[in-house]
């Protein structure tokens, strides 16, 4: 992705059909948009978690609301559920070591993540994020 993100952009986002001046115009937008100048990595995860939800949930959910707004007589409201969960998995999964066998790891996670909170030291909630 880093070395050839104008070659993969398109195919990801549905726009290979486009002249290639324009693809890789857009790609180059996205990239910057979402990641600036950092390269594609784990430390980048919130933010393509905003790049792929956006194109592939996002958008659709904007677009189908707005087009029943305009067709009904009913108002639309869209909710963004925040609730963050101690249990969700990206939690266990984005908090393992990777030092042993996955359902070890996994338990192991969760103690260390009990401690911590015992502890009162703060982790990152991976499952919720701020809508761009």
């Amino acid at each position: 992705m880093n070395q050839d993100w104008n070659a993969y952009a398109p195919i990801i986002f549905d726009f290979e059909d486009a002249p290639l001046e324009a693809r890789n115009a857009m790609s180059s937008k996205i990239k910057q948009y979402y990641l600036g100048d950092a390269k594609f990595g784990l430390s980048e995860v919130e933010n393509l978690v905003h790049m792929f939800s956006d194109s592939s949930f996002n958008l659709g959910l904007v677009e189908s609301a707005k087009t029943h707004s305009n067709l009904s007589h009913s108002p639309i409201y869209l909710y963004y559920y925040t609730h963050e969960s101690d249990v969700a998995i990206a939690q266990v999964y984005f908090n393992m070591f990777g030092w042993f066998p996955l359902a070890l790891d996994g338990l192991i996670t969760n103690a260390y993540r009990w401690t911590k909170n015992i502890l009162g030291i703060e982790e990152k909630h991976y499952g919720k994020f701020a809508l761009n």
